[in-house]
């Protein structure tokens, strides 16, 4: 039986944070520009795998950095805890930024709706239909992290009841899938929302985890780059996969291919210069604020009369980018150190955690 690996920093991951959060800025800055600016200018729905690629690198992490909290009695509190140290709390100080967007300059921000029990179920994680008949949260982006608190209580109650997580959340997901074929279109259920064959994301990200800690996961370099190669071009042929089963080549096998593929390639990684790492620390808040942020790059260039899709687009994403580090590094930084030193969390995480937005 080989030896679990030494659990590290993965730069592969830190990598596909950036590729993840990247696509997700650029699908949504050719929508800012189709609105703001140039209407001809097709949204590159391609770019909504980047979510995709998240929820694998999620469940990767979540074993590669839980690995020691299985069987411990107190794993599930720790595990619980650390997650909603980095998660909740820049999300609830994007989604209080979304609401004061939201009444200072009302019908000037798309997609406003400020019910209280729409922000009570936002800030709780709870699904709902919003007014534009999508069941997302008041901050859009927020329906990626429904799936993401889901998925973390499924894994602490597998740490709780000391089960083999692999069965335990694999059982939960398979049956959710299974339940996605026979919810009704257009349903309002909350429970309904998480039966979506995306959580088999969450799961298969667990079965690559566990493959990498026994140093079974790595492919040949030829077949680390040919399954990459694949991944990317599954994703941006996603306007010409229509069988049943579409989702699973849009965007499931192109996360799965893509992740697998990178994370063999660590060591080429592993070699790159470190400047780049603060985009990955910053992938998280980057996702949560660049909708609000992001969108000036068309304003901008819709004062300057500068009708040009391309710049356009570049723009919206370098701002959103900017404000994304900046906000984790003044911001969001300060914040979860402060949290972990008060924590019941004692033992630091061996690997860097990842959220939607995988999402930091």
């Amino acid at each position: 039986m080989a030896e679990p690996i030494r659990k590290t920093e993965l730069f592969s991951l830190q990598f596909l944070r950036v590729v993840a959060s990247s696509l997700v800025m650029l699908y949504h800055a050719t929508i800012y520009t189709n609105l703001r600016l140039i209407p001809s200018v097709k949204p590159f729905v391609a770019g909504a795998a980047g979510v995709d690629i998240f929820f694998v690198i999620s469940g990767l992490v979540m074993v590669y950095s839980s690995a020691k909290l299985i069987g411990d009695s107190n794993g599930w509190r720790v595990f619980a805890e650390r997650r909603l140290i980095r998660i909740v709390p820049m999300y609830w100080l994007a989604l209080l930024t979304k609401i004061a967007l939201t009444l200072v300059a009302g019908g000037a921000v798309l997609n406003h709706d400020l019910k209280v029990s729409h922000i009570l179920k936002s800030f709780f994680f709870v699904p709902y239909m919003g007014i534009e008949g999508r069941m997302e949260p008041i901050l859009g982006v927020g329906w990626t992290l429904n799936f993401e608190i889901m998925f973390y209580a499924v894994f602490a109650l597998a740490l709780l009841f000391r089960a083999n997580i692999y069965v335990f959340v694999g059982s939960v997901m398979m049956v959710l899938t299974a339940l996605s074929f026979t919810v009704p279109r257009g349903s309002t259920s909350a429970f309904l929302f998480y039966c979506n064959p995306r959580v088999l994301e969450f799961f298969l990200g667990m079965v690559l985890g566990g493959l990498f800690l026994h140093r079974r996961a790595k492919l040949p370099l030829w077949l680390a780059l040919m399954m990459t190669a694949v991944g990317f071009g599954l994703l941006v042929s996603q306007p010409l996969i229509t069988a049943h089963f579409a989702q699973l080549g849009r965007s499931i096998l192109p996360a799965v291919f893509i992740t697998w593929g990178c994370l063999s390639l660590e060591d080429f990684f592993k070699k790159l210069p470190r400047w780049w790492l603060v985009l990955a620390d910053a992938s998280y808040v980057t996702y949560l604020f660049h909708g609000m942020i992001a969108p000036a790059g068309a304003v901008i260039m819709s004062k300057l009369r500068i009708p040009v899709a391309s710049l356009s687009i570049l723009l919206c994403i370098a701002i959103g980018t900017l404000a994304g580090v900046a906000l984790y590094l003044l911001v969001d930084k300060p914040i979860n150190q402060f949290l972990r030193k008060r924590s019941f969390n004692t033992q630091p995480s061996a690997a860097k955690e990842s959220t939607v937005g995988t999402h930091s």
